[in-house]
């Protein structure tokens, strides 16, 4: 039940910090949402789906979070140079793929793949 209720909370939420500024990421993180979402922080469970991710992976992105849904802050991809959002995905899809190895060792066939 709480999946779903997640599920269509994504559906109604506001556009998220990350907008599309990590489709690595978030791709992977789509295709993993069941094993993440349980892992996900309550306490901003109003927020999009890939905001709530990002904040997983990289704490210190909270407060600007928080400023954007507040209104007074600014998307992802309108802080920094596209270079480094693009680092930002890079770096992130590799903390991810760590993540997802330690919650579930071997469901990731990473192997040999240069992230």
């Amino acid at each position: 039940m709480a999946a779903i209720m997640e599920l269509r909370n994504d559906v109604v939420q506001e556009e998220a910090f990350t907008l599309s500024s990590l489709p690595l990421t978030m791709e992977l993180a789509n295709v993993a949402k069941a094993q993440l979402l349980p892992q996900l922080k309550r306490t901003c469970a109003t927020w999009p789906y890939e905001d709530r991710v990002l904040v997983r992976l990289e704490p210190s992105f909270t407060e600007e979070i928080k400023r954007y849904h507040a209104k007074s802050g600014k998307q992802l991809d309108c802080l920094f140079l596209a270079h480094q959002v693009d680092h930002f995905d890079v770096t992130l899809l590799r903390k991810l793929v760590s993540v997802l190895e330690h919650l579930n060792p071997g469901s990731l066939c990473t192997e040999g793949m240069s992230l």
